[in-house]
């Protein structure tokens, strides 16, 4: 999650004067807002550079992949805006953000359900010999591992979320093979990335009185695939 700094008159940079604009926060017309983008971004290989700059007359130094924004926000515009800003800012809705009172639920709605799949297909597919998230996702038994995490993950948020329409899309945009995103680079930090993304969906769960069973797999899965690192074969 950032924090975005808006100005009254919806611009940033420097002002007229050449004075940079961050200079004159707290005189009262500027403003401080949260903000979440769920969009998933795989990192960069020299492959991905050469490609892309193989096809272009200039140099990009810092290319992102990244999955296309509009092709799948439909309905769920997830760039989330929320906080008080000044009484006229940039027309960011215009761009597809949303803007939220809370904007908690949203955050939780992307670590949970997209990011947990994506450890959850991490841990699982390096053991099955996969090596991107689409590759796992097609695999013969990950999808239904990811539908139990949702549907613990679901359970402990709000119903205003559109849950089941979201977790519709997430299906695809995890399959799209267009973009690379490799299970290695996912799996990094693999006990810090469980313990914010898995272990409060089966702590919740569990405080329900219920059994996180797609928690308690994705749990599972991880300490096999640290296991399999320390011996090697991962």
């Amino acid at each position: 999650m950032l924090r975005a700094a808006t100005g009254a008159d919806g611009r940033s940079g420097r002002s007229a004067h050449g004075q940079p604009r961050t200079a004159q926060l707290g005189r009262g017309e500027r403003s401080f807002v949260s903000t979440s983008v769920d969009r998933m971004t795989a990192s960069v290989t020299r492959e991905d550079r050469e490609q892309l700059n193989a096809a272009l007359d200039w140099v990009d130094a810092a290319p992102v992949v990244t999955e296309p924004f509009y092709d799948w926000t439909e309905p769920f515009y997830d760039w989330i805006l929320s906080g008080t800003f000044p009484p006229v800012r940039p027309r960011w809705e215009d761009a597809g953000a949303r803007y939220v009172e809370d904007i908690e639920p949203w955050e939780r709605r992307k670590l949970w359900l997209l990011s947990g799949a994506h450890t959850l297909l991490a841990f699982a597919g390096l053991l099955l010999d996969h090596r991107t998230v689409a590759e796992a996702i097609a695999g013969p038994w990950p999808p239904s591992a990811v539908e139990l995490l949702w549907c613990d993950a679901s359970r402990q948020l709000p119903t205003n979320l559109d849950l089941p329409a979201y977790c519709a899309a997430l299906s695809e945009r995890l399959s799209n093979s267009r973009i690379e995103h490799r299970l290695t680079q996912i799996a990094e930090d693999g006990t810090h990335k469980l313990r914010l993304r898995i272990v409060p969906v089966c702590v919740a769960k569990l405080d329900a009185g219920r059994l996180p069973v797609g928690g308690a797999l994705a749990v599972e899965q991880g300490i096999a695939q640290l296991r399999s690192r320390s011996a090697g074969v991962a």
